[in-house]
Formats: C-alpha cells, structure tokens, sequence
C-alpha cells in the first residue's frame, strides 16, 4: 500500500530514517567500520530498494515475495562454488524442486520486471547473509541495527531529488510510518536476532511463512486472489528451499557438536 503513494526509493529512504531514528536512541554509538558498512549495503540499501521496485513492478506482490525467498538457493550454490561444502543429493533435489516451482509460478502470469527483480533481491539478500554470518556475527545487534538504517538512509539521500520524488501526503505518511515500523525496525531487529538466538536452520523454517502470509494479506488488502498455478508453483519453490537448507543446516549443526 505505501507504494501506491511514493515511489520505491522514497519508501527505502523512509523506513531506513525512521530505523536509524528509533536505533539510534536506543544507542548513541552506531559501529562505523568498513566492513559494517558493507554489510549494510548488502543488507540495506541495496536489498529493500530493490525488494520495492519489485513489488512496484509485479503484477502480484505475494508471487514477488515468494521469489524473494530463493535465497537460500544461492546460499547453499555459493557455499558449493567456494569450496565450503559438497552438493549433497537432498540439497539436489531441494534446489531443483524450488526452481521448478519457479518456472511454474512464473509460467502462470506474465514474467514481468517485477519477479526478475525479485530473484535479484534473493541473490543480494544471499550475499548480505554470507557476508554477516562471516563477518558480522559478533556484532553488538542494535548498534548494527543502527549502523545498517543510518548507512542506508545516507546512500538514499540523493534519489530523493529525483524529478519523480513526490510530496508525502497522509495516506503516505501513514503507510510509509506502519511498513517502516513492523518491516524495518521490529522486522530486522527480530531477523538478526533470530539468526543470533535460534540459529538459520530455525530462522529459515518461521520466514518462510512470510510468503504465506504475502498470498492472505495480498488478497484481503488489495483484492487480489492467487491462481492455483502460482499457489503450488510458490508452494513447491518453499519446500525446496526448506529441504536444501534444513539438509545443510543440519549437517552444519552436527559438525558443531563433534
């Protein structure tokens, strides 16, 4: 809804700078080393900008936010290509069970800009979950918080001189202040907390009801229904991805122990 009435650097700028604002008052020292910087980026900037141009451009925000959560394909892909583990068959068959639901999905409406986009943002999201877990994981979690909103907010100044910009009227502010509270400051405190607390394999498992939710929320805000092809394609890309990462996690887990 917030993106009917601000263009989708607009709606980045505006949850950013309304986390830092709220992070920043819970701490007064925000971490400011490179590699928390990029890791913001990753994170941040980059990721929800592009998750919100990809949601402006789709036919269907809910078939959107099922791609976006192909991430945990290329984690697994670049977790093989450097070295760090073997393709093992159930992670196989996990990879390919979630990009046949793709091309299932896909097939089922037009394949706009919006769901390239989308599985553009799950190849950042990847990236930025890499390159945390690598390493950011020992970083205090509301100083990176608020180090990855300020970061953000500061690349995302100059798009708001853009010709295109608009002036926020209620209904924006509204909108813009509800996504920028439940996705930016308890979603994202809550997500990087989870991977602290519960682990990925846990963490994995509960996000993938994101989806889920999409599909309800699409159709009982916006009026918009699924078709059934969307529904399974979407439903086969989610297993797939909780087999291939729950197989990983799994053997990552038993490792630990020993």
């Amino acid at each position: 809804m917030a993106l009917q009435h601000m263009p989708p650097y607009v709606l980045s700028f505006f949850r950013f700078a309304t986390g830092a604002v709220f992070f920043l008052i819970l701490t007064r020292k925000p971490s400011g080393t490179p590699k928390v910087l990029v890791g913001s980026l990753l994170n941040g900037a980059l990721f929800v900008t592009t998750v919100n141009f990809a949601v402006r451009a789709s036919q269907n925000p809910a078939l959107t936010s099922s791609l976006v959560y192909t991430q945990p394909l290329f984690v697994a892909l670049f977790s093989v290509f450097l070295g760090e583990e073997r393709l093992h068959p159930h992670q196989g068959v996990g990879i390919l069970l979630a990009f046949s639901g793709i091309l299932i999905a896909a097939r089922s409406v037009y394949f706009d800009w919006g769901a390239m986009l989308a599985i553009v943002s799950g190849f950042l999201w990847s990236l930025g979950i890499l390159y945390y877990r690598k390493y950011l994981r020992d970083e205090h979690l509301v100083r990176f918080n608020a180090s990855l909103n300020l970061f953000s907010a500061l690349v995302l100044i100059p798009f708001l001189f853009r010709n295109d910009c608009c002036i926020l009227s209620g209904a924006a502010l509204f909108w813009g202040l509800c996504t920028a509270f439940s996705a930016q400051v308890v979603g994202f405190f809550l997500w990087f907390l989870s991977l602290k607390t519960l682990g990925a394999v846990t963490s994995g498992t509960f996000s993938l009801l994101v989806p889920a939710c999409a599909y309800l929320f699409t159709y009982a805000i916006m009026g918009r229904a699924p078709t059934p092809w969307q529904v399974f394609g979407s439903a086969l890309t989610l297993s797939g991805v909780f087999l291939a990462q729950w197989k990983r996690e799994k053997r990552r887990q038993i490792l630990v122990k020993h």
